[in-house]
């Protein structure tokens, strides 16, 4: 019976290695979506981290960089559903819990975020590992 159950759970680790191999991989061309109203531009050193986010390490938070004053963050699925929008308080930071706008958690998987102030956008990627 152990040896059937290690076995099985050796599979499940191989299988979502696998699968968060093949996000990593599509990652790069995630942050090229066309999502609805945001222009190409950057807004200057604007990052977030820790990518990628693992509670099992000790990650509470997603704390977005760099920020000017009145940035608005949005944060959207790889099939450009919005997650949750936030915006900054008049500091240089602000921290995603990970929860979207209805107060769930969000699952594992890659996001994309968008920070926008002004005419300035800058995008990237963030992954959840749960």
């Amino acid at each position: 019976m152990n040896r059937q159950l290690t076995s099985k759970n050796h599979r499940q680790r191989e299988s979502i290695g696998l699968l968060v191999g093949l996000l990593i991989m599509a990652a790069p061309a995630i942050a090229d979506l066309d999502l609805p109203g945001y222009k190409a531009l950057h807004v200057g050193g604007a990052y977030a981290y820790p990518v990628p986010f693992k509670p099992a390490s000790g990650h509470t938070v997603i704390t977005f960089k760099n920020l000017d004053v009145g940035s608005t963050i949005k944060v959207f699925t790889i099939m450009g559903e919005k997650v949750v929008e936030l915006k900054s308080s008049g500091v240089s930071s602000t921290q995603w819990d990970l929860r979207n706008q209805d107060g769930d958690q969000v699952a594992s998987g890659v996001y994309v975020y968008q920070i926008k102030s002004g005419d300035s956008e800058n995008r990237g990627k963030l992954m959840v590992i749960r």
